[in-house]
């Protein structure tokens, strides 16, 4: 019955559209492909309930395919200036037992990455309103649970916030989270959710990090993916 009513509908618009699904139709051995009406109400349009509302949505730029999600429009900070007071935690076994040549390379990855945001802020402030980051604290503990908890709670008494790399995926000995968890006053899942979508872009397995974040104290704690 909808399938009737659909088809007599779509005889009497003035203007088809392109944005409706479509659905194939074997008629004697003729395959053609006709346009569906995108609802369930029986008799009613479903563009004449929402007047041109779906297809001005539809039409609209949101976003340009060339610009990243991360080249935001911010402004400047306040006129008083803010100091960060960054804590930057890598937890890996193996980078505490120093069995990496190189040595830690995601932690002071974090800290240039810091420095090179708040550079970027401070390039649309005056130099009276400028925001500075003073490393408070940097270290490296292993995958322990109750020792990063411990660490992140002593951190956030000096720090306004932290960031953790390491130890957010599915190994056994990935605890991360869930040593930030037992901290945590107020989680922030909004936060790690675009988080995610944003590595996501460039790196696909970050959809698979488990971090957390949110508040401890007057800190943010903050798993990287």
């Amino acid at each position: 019955m909808h399938s009737t009513h659909d088809e007599i509908l779509l005889k009497e618009r003035s203007v088809k559209t392109n944005l409706l699904p479509t659905y194939q139709k074997n008629d004697g051995g003729k395959t053609a492909s006709n346009q569906i009406l995108s609802s369930n109400l029986c008799c009613q349009d479903f563009d004449s309930l929402l007047g041109n509302a779906t297809t001005a949505y539809c039409e609209k730029e949101v976003l340009s395919p060339s610009k990243s999600h991360l080249d935001l429009n911010l402004g400047p900070p306040s006129k008083d200036g803010v100091t960060l007071r960054v804590g930057v935690l890598t937890v890996s076994d193996r980078c505490f037992s120093k069995q990496y040549e190189s040595g830690d390379l995601s932690g002071p990855a974090v800290v240039q990455a810091v420095q090179s945001t708040v550079e970027k802020l401070n390039s649309l402030a005056s130099s009276s309103s400028l925001v500075s980051v003073d490393l408070v604290q940097r270290g490296i503990v292993p995958d322990e649970q109750l020792v990063i908890s411990k660490t992140l709670q002593t951190w956030s008494k000096q720090c306004n916030l932290i960031f953790t790399t390491g130890g957010t995926g599915f190994s056994p000995r990935d605890l991360t989270p869930e040593a930030t968890a037992m901290i945590l006053e107020k989680e922030c899942r909004g936060l790690m959710t675009w988080a995610s979508m944003e590595c996501s872009s460039t790196q696909p397995l970050a959809s698979l990090s488990r971090g957390t974040a949110g508040i401890c104290g007057n800190c943010i704690i903050f798993n990287l993916t």
